[in-house]
């Protein structure tokens, strides 16, 4: 193992803990808000970190670089998507327009 792939380990194990993390605390707050517009803003980017979390973690399994890219890509585009929704309903909110 050279020196590039410990360093790169070891950022994926801190990219994987971080997200975690975020994925938890934003969880519950997107819980202590539900059913508020505020809920409707965080529901979503709890759903982005997820993602990005999945696709974090796809990089540690053992898959072949083609299933890696379709897994990864497949992670990543739920992830954009669902940040595009929440700033949809942040936009929305902060005109007033949301319910």
């Amino acid at each position: 193992m050279s020196t590039m792939d410990v360093v790169l380990d070891a950022l994926i194990v801190a990219q994987s803990t971080l997200l975690t993390v975020a994925a938890v605390v934003m969880g519950i707050a997107a819980r202590g808000y539900a059913w508020t517009t505020w809920g409707g803003v965080l529901q979503p980017i709890t759903v982005a970190i997820v993602g990005f979390l999945g696709t974090t973690m796809a990089a540690q399994l053992p898959l072949p670089g083609a299933w890696y890219l379709v897994v990864s890509s497949a992670l990543w585009t739920v992830s954009v998507a669902a940040i595009v929704v929440a700033t949809v309903r942040l936009n929305r909110m902060t005109r007033g327009v949301a319910s």
